[in-house]
């Protein structure tokens, strides 16, 4: 196992001793290293590399801002995250812009975990010279406007507030509108006819809202007079229908409404990678299509080909980063490739636990959607790719894709009525 490491800074002592004392159950994976200011992280960087940056908002001399700029420029592979009150920044959004996280004070021991642990799962994916060229380009081209910046603060609260999370989204009226367009769309098939973000949020759940947010806004990137719009506006409905899939596979396997909602989540972001590339390398783009086109290459083997990552590992590295929950990011990660997965989770006692996943309903969510749009002409003979029919059999689950495709065409049997 990789032993990683995470640099803390504050100029609270006792917040500093309590992060140590967490940090002690958790010194197998992890190294923690401490600064009581800006200056004190900065020559703590000079002398090693890190995985994680906790860095309070508010010190003496250089703020925690200012140090997660610095932190962004010289050390693009490391996850940045703020550590501070909401009501500390949330007045002036835009100042926290170079931070990919949030925790709140004062912060949990479960909360500095799941931050951790989101950030070695990541793993040697920041650390390969290809994506961090990936998430420089994003960096330095887009940022994720204030509103999505405002529900992560929200969302790291203790008790995020159902109310004050459907406002935040009310504030950027084209994104609302966005938002209630998907929601009231037969895909979803709400009896009852949403008005608000507010409302929305109070029957898909926090994490459905930020991921229908975050694809608005994403997809919003490639618009419809852009060369490239043909190709990849299709794609939101797509992730639409898989993600719709990926939920109703979840329900079939005795999935609670949040863990069905992680998996609609997943679906509908699997393919945000193609997006990605083509917002930010749109020149570079056309030639992935191109081998696509003329030398018959699957998309991920002509993404490899021309980035180095293909769209599932750029897609799922990117919302890892800011700080999607781990099963999503995951999900989007290996849905191309469930014996990843599986080589992911190594020995561990997850490994002997890995059975149905959302990475497993969005695999098979997005073969089935692409058998209905006729892109699969033979679903006996398909590359693992697409149907990994040796991972479902280890997993005992091969069996069930009968069950599987019977509850995704009572769905679209649905939609089709509406």
């Amino acid at each position: 196992m990789t032993r990683r490491t995470v640099l803390f800074v504050d100029d609270d002592p006792g917040v500093l001793e309590g992060m140590r004392l967490t940090m002690h159950s958790l010194r197998r994976e992890w190294t923690g290293i401490y600064a009581a200011n800006a200056e004190e992280a900065l020559h703590q960087l000079e002398q090693q590399a890190v995985d994680v940056v906790i860095t309070d908002i508010r010190m003496p001399g250089m703020d925690g801002v200012a140090l997660l700029r610095r932190v962004q420029e010289q050390h693009p592979a490391a996850v940045r995250v703020i550590l501070s009150g909401y009501s500390e920044y949330e007045s002036n959004l835009q100042s926290v812009r170079p931070a990919h996280q949030f925790l709140s004070k004062p912060c949990s021991p479960a909360a500095l975990r799941e931050t951790l642990s989101r950030a070695a799962r990541l793993g040697d994916l920041l650390q390969r010279e290809e994506m961090r060229r990936i998430l420089l380009a994003v960096e330095s081209l887009q940022t994720l406007p204030a509103v999505l910046t405002a529900l992560n603060l929200e969302l790291a609260l203790p008790e995020p507030s159902l109310i004050k999370i459907g406002r935040i989204v009310e504030q950027d009226p084209a994104l609302s509108a966005s938002v209630l367009k998907v929601v009231n769309s037969a895909f979803f098939g709400l009896f009852k006819h949403i008005t608000s973000p507010s409302q929305a949020v109070a029957y898909l759940g926090t994490e459905t809202l930020r991921g229908l947010a975050l694809g608005v806004h994403l997809f919003s990137l490639v618009p419809e007079g852009s060369p490239l719009a043909g190709v990849i506006r299709p794609l939101w409905r797509h992730g639409l229908q898989v993600g719709q899939y990926a939920k109703a596979i979840a329900k079939a396997e005795g999935a609670n409404q949040q863990q069905a909602g992680i998996c609609f989540v997943a679906g509908l972001l699997h393919d945000i990678g193609k997006v990605i590339f083509a917002s930010n390398f749109p020149e570079i783009y056309p030639e992935v299509l191109r081998l696509q086109a003329e030398e018959a290459q699957p998309c991920f083997q002509a993404e490899k080909a021309i980035f180095g990552v293909d769209h599932a590992e750029a897609g799922g590295g990117l919302l890892g980063v800011w700080g999607l929950p781990t099963e999503i990011f995951t999900a989007v990660q290996w849905h191309h490739h469930l014996a990843g997965e599986q080589e992911a989770a190594g020995e561990s006692d997850e490994a002997d636990a890995l059975q149905f996943t959302p990475a497993l309903a969005v695999h098979v969510a997005n073969f089935f959607d692409m058998m209905e749009r006729g892109l699969i002409r033979n679903p006996d003979d398909v590359r693992p790719e697409f149907l990994d029919t040796r991972s479902l059999a280890a997993r005992s689950l091969l069996a069930r894709i009968p069950a599987w495709r019977e509850a995704c065409n009572a769905l679209t049997q649905s939609e089709q009525a509406r």
